[in-house]
């Protein structure tokens, strides 16, 4: 990692480079995710978030539409994760889209958490290490943007 002034920071130059606007209202960088069709305005970018993804009761409640598993989720019906407050109960879900600004994750298995007064908060969701990892980020928290490059492994994947 590499701290900058924002005064001294330069964006990325690197043209497969996509850059995601967010708002850091609260501390955390929140951005516009869809899933399965449905919008949601307040997903986390959580770099130290293991797995896919987690949807929250905020998200879920105002979209159940896009909670549909679309086969492979099923074996992995109930599952219990550790965050930062404590263990909390999930429902898998293989979701068939996932886009983030202008990437398109397909057939991703992520989760549900369903666990009474877990992540609680008006989120929608967040973004966790499993799809971050892809990419090498760049932080421009003064200017409201993340930008994303594509490693190795994202260019692999066909991400652009």
């Amino acid at each position: 990692m590499t701290a900058v002034p924002d005064a001294e920071y330069a964006p990325p130059h690197d043209p497969d480079t996509i850059p995601l606007d967010v708002r850091i209202g609260s501390g955390w960088p929140l951005t516009t995710v869809t899933l399965n069709g449905a919008a949601g305005d307040r997903w986390l970018l959580d770099t130290g978030a293991s797995g896919t993804f987690l949807i929250f009761d905020y998200f879920a409640r105002r979209h159940p539409e896009a909670l549909r598993d679309e086969g492979r989720g099923g074996n992995l019906r109930s599952v219990r994760l550790q965050g930062v407050g404590g263990d909390f109960d999930t429902q898998a879900y293989q979701i068939a889209d996932l886009q983030l600004a202008t990437i398109r994750f397909r057939d991703f298995t992520g989760f549900r958490v369903i666990s009474n007064q877990s992540y609680a908060i008006n989120r929608d969701g967040l973004i966790g290490t499993r799809f971050l990892h892809l990419f090498t980020l760049g932080l421009d928290y003064g200017n409201s943007r993340i930008y994303l490059t594509p490693n190795a492994e994202g260019h692999s994947l066909g991400l652009r």
